[in-house]
């Protein structure tokens, strides 16, 4: 296949401007085939960024919140793969049915919450071709997609004047977050929780364009380790069935050994795989920020999970007996 991005131009309607508390529903059907927004409509969005990525421009939205306090180094929250599995070989997604459409007043909503986790600005950055940014999400885990990340993140920054970031990412955002490590150094906290941070058994990506290969985080580890300042915190499922511990342990203790400031935690998700670790992500970030040390956390998390797992259980007894919810 060669380097071609497959945008598709009829998309206005969906990523037109608007303010930023109104929803919009972006269809998994248009992502699916990929985004297009011109530059001139990109530069009309509030809080988007134009940025070019081999010969490519490319709109990256980004959902802004500052409802737990102002700040000059905001937390950024990298999302999951969207749609399911991607085949190669006819450039078409697993899942692309309406479940999957997504509302972007649920992501402003996760903005929000992590922001007053931190006590401070907090971004739910989109990733390309999805929750609002153009591009292709097939790309997703590349080097194209990585630089685009990056490039988008020297934008903002440039835009509201940060000093730098807290990164934080679940899953396929994690794994970006292990990346822009190694392109980053105006990083202090990174929190990637099941992400895919070293590619021992996956193989590589069948396209001959450099860009669009996968990029290894694990490989990059001996200049991650120079970072000064950096803090990394891995947040890890045993039983996790979508990526294997040993993805993400790998990569802590090659990082360790290179030298870098790196911890990992151990936790109980709830969901059927045992995948989604957002909630002790966001919870591990917050205390980072604030500086509480190793123990502070993982005494924190274990708390936490324990609220977590027995609410979970007591949500679905409440299921199997057909009972309502709990009212909040």
């Amino acid at each position: 296949m060669s380097f071609r991005l497959g945008f598709v131009a009829a998309v206005a309607a969906v990523v037109a401007a608007i303010l930023p508390a109104r929803a919009e529903i972006i269809p998994a059907a248009q992502m699916a085939r990929g985004m297009y927004i011109p530059p001139q409509q990109c530069a009309a969005m509030p809080y988007a960024v134009w940025v070019v990525v081999g010969d490519k421009g490319y709109c990256v939205r980004y959902y802004l919140s500052t409802t737990g306090g102002e700040g000059q180094q905001p937390v950024v929250f990298l999302q999951g793969d969207r749609m399911g599995r991607f085949a190669f070989r006819d450039g078409t997604f697993e899942k692309t049915d309406p479940s999957q459409d997504i509302n972007t007043e649920v992501l402003q909503r996760m903005a929000d919450n992590f922001s007053k986790l931190a006590q401070g600005p907090a971004i739910y950055l989109g990733r390309p071709g999805v929750e609002g940014s153009s591009g292709f999400h097939g790309h997703r885990k590349t080097w194209l997609e990585l630089y685009v990340v990056n490039m988008a993140l020297d934008a903002i920054k440039r835009k509201h004047g940060y000093a730098g970031f807290h990164l934080m990412g679940q899953s396929g955002g994690g794994s970006l977050v292990g990346g822009l490590l190694y392109l980053r150094d105006d990083i202090g906290c990174a929190v990637p929780g099941a992400g895919l941070l070293a590619r021992l058994d996956s193989g590589g990506r069948p396209e001959k364009h450099p860009l669009l290969q996968y990029f290894d985080p694990v490989q990059l580890v001996g200049r991650i380790a120079q970072r000064r300042g950096l803090r990394v915190i891995v947040i890890t499922d045993p039983q996790d069935r979508t990526v294997r511990w040993q993805y993400q342990s790998t990569f802590a203790d090659q990082l360790n050994r290179a030298g870098g400031r790196v911890e990992q935690y151990w936790v109980q998700a709830v969901d059927d795989n045992r995948h989604g670790v957002v909630i002790y992500t966001a919870h591990a970030m917050a205390r980072c920020v604030r500086g509480e040390t190793g123990e502070q956390i993982r005494a924190a998390l274990a708390e936490l999970q324990q609220r977590h797992v027995a609410a979970a259980e007591d949500r679905r007894r409440r299921r199997a007996a057909g009972a309502p919810p709990p009212q909040s």
